[in-house]
């Protein structure tokens, strides 16, 4: 690259670092694994109600580097606004060092950065997308540069474990590629290399059955498992889809791209990243997508823009990127309806943010409360009504609050309460009944109806659900979640558990 282009390049790097600042925020999701944090520095283990273990965030790595940092600073607020930062600058200039294949195409995808209200979004936010554009970017440079996999394979494997840490849904990115690199090297050392990658998986998975009981996090069962049926699924993955192409048409665009592209240029090797793409394009879909407008979706725009990073200078002639531009310019500038560059409104009461099919734009729902912009040192931070009720609930005489869904109400309350979330993303017991039948549900917010008894129960600390089937199931999850880690009944409920043995 020649230094004009190296110049334009780093411009854009430094626009784009603007830009996230600019609209830094957190969301009330990020609350509820530092309320997990919070527990866990108070001494009451990795817990959301001290009275029970259960796994409530599905980002045990982004979740141990917090707590780290956090333990350090006692900060909050700052510190995972400034791990998301600072994650997201070190996934592009990684990507644009060592994979950028001419400077046209570093031009073009340094643009589709800053203009992407996905991927400025979610730079910050407390939620773990930054930790996995950074492994995602690591793992495709070894994958398109390593000279052959006999020795590679091991890192692969390694990166790959790290980034399921981060979010498990994440192999569905790796899976294609190691595939891939095993089967061009079959042998039992490259299979020895390839396991012994994944042991921090492993003690990760092999700690969560024995101290949460479940391989998977609670989530999965409050948002998957609620009973409507795969179709109803499938039209709002569609309706995900459908929302970023309204609102947000560069992320789409910079997806297709990475599908598309790939097929074009030689080299097995690249064509992984389509089909990395497919692959969590197509779990996407079947998950039916997420309330938070584009989220999901930073994940195969990042493989998008490795992929237009691949195109070399003697295909992208000037005229080629002079369109390019263009068209990123047009899309982002003018037909994005709130484009990148625009804040949302600053104040609670011009809060504008709408539901589009059950789907919000999460930043500019919260931004008016806890954004970077808006920070002071000399009130309680966020300042936002449900951090408030915290506050008010931890003066209070309760013990038991029930319907307080979110993450900023209950970090805010404190460890002495016990939060019964009616969605059952907190809750392992509700988390397992079937959902209350609505024609409007929203994907991750499925709720349930609180058994007789159960409240009762929770409060007693004794059994007084009135349904014997709901009475003995509460049993065994009570046990699970409640029991000593090694009592041997307990840990033979978790295997019947497990492999659906329950009787």
């Amino acid at each position: 690259m020649n230094k004009k282009f190296i110049l334009l390049i780093a411009f854009l790097i430094a626009l784009l670092a603007v830009l996230v600042l600019r609209r830094a925020w957190m969301s009330d999701d990020a609350y509820i694994t530092l309320r997990v944090i919070d527990n866990f520095r108070n001494g009451y283990g990795l817990t959301w109600n001290i009275a029970e273990r259960v796994q409530v965030y599905t980002h045990p790595l982004w979740m141990m580097l917090e707590v780290l940092v956090i333990s350090i600073t006692n900060d909050y607020y700052l510190i995972p606004i400034f791990l998301g930062f600072g994650f997201t600058l070190l996934a592009v200039t990684w990507i644009f060092a060592k994979l950028a294949q001419s400077s046209q195409a570093a031009v073009l995808a340094g643009l589709a950065l800053c203009l992407s209200n996905a991927f400025v979004d979610y730079a910050t936010s407390g939620l773990e997308n930054p930790l996995s554009h950074v492994l995602i970017g690591v793992f495709f440079t070894i994958f398109l540069t390593a000279p052959s996999f006999h020795r590679h394979i091991g890192r692969l494997s390694l990166v790959a474990a790290l980034g399921m840490l981060t979010r498990i849904d994440l192999g569905l990115v790796f899976l294609p590629a190691l595939l891939i690199a095993f089967f061009q090297v079959r042998s039992w050392k490259a299979l020895i290399r390839l396991l012994a990658g994944m042991i921090p998986l492993l003690i990760w998975e092999g700690f969560s059955l024995v101290y949460y009981g479940s391989l998977l996090p609670n989530t999965a069962y409050a948002k998957l498992y609620g009973g409507y049926p795969t179709i109803e699924y499938l039209q709002r993955g569609l309706n995900y889809y459908e929302y970023s192409l309204k609102f947000d048409p560069v992320t789409i665009l910079i997806i297709f791209t990475g599908l598309i592209l790939p097929l074009f240029i030689r080299g097995g090797r690249i064509k992984m990243l389509s089909a990395s793409s497919l692959a969590y394009l197509g779990y996407i879909l079947w998950i039916g997508g997420d309330f938070m407008g584009g989220r999901f979706f930073t994940i195969p725009f990042y493989l998008g823009i490795i992929a237009l990073l691949q195109i070399k200078q003697e295909f992208l002639k000037f005229r080629y990127t002079a369109v390019g531009v263009s068209l990123l310019m047009i899309m982002g500038l003018i037909l994005t309806p709130e484009p990148v560059y625009t804040l949302g409104s600053l104040s609670m009461s011009g809060r504008k943010s709408e539901f589009y099919k059950g789907i919000a734009d999460e930043r500019q729902f919260y931004f008016p409360g806890t954004s970077l912009m808006n920070y002071r040192r000399d009130i309680p931070y966020p300042s936002y009504p449900w951090m408030d009720e915290g506050r008010k609930d931890r003066r209070g005489s309760r013990t038991v609050i029930v319907n307080a869904t979110g993450g900023m109400r209950c970090f805010a309350g404190g460890p002495r309460i016990h939060y019964v979330d009616h969605l059952g993303i907190t809750d392992p017991f509700l988390a397992r009944l079937p959902a209350v039948k609505k024609d409007n549900w929203r994907v991750g917010h499925l709720e349930r109806a609180i058994p007789a008894g159960y409240l009762e129960s929770i409060s007693t600390g004794r059994n007084l659900l009135q349904d014997p089937h709901l009475a003995q199931s509460y049993d065994r999850i009570k046990l699970i979640t409640q029991g000593d880690l090694f009592d041997p009944e307990r840990m033979k409920v978790i295997v019947q558990q497990t492999f659906g043995l329950t009787p």
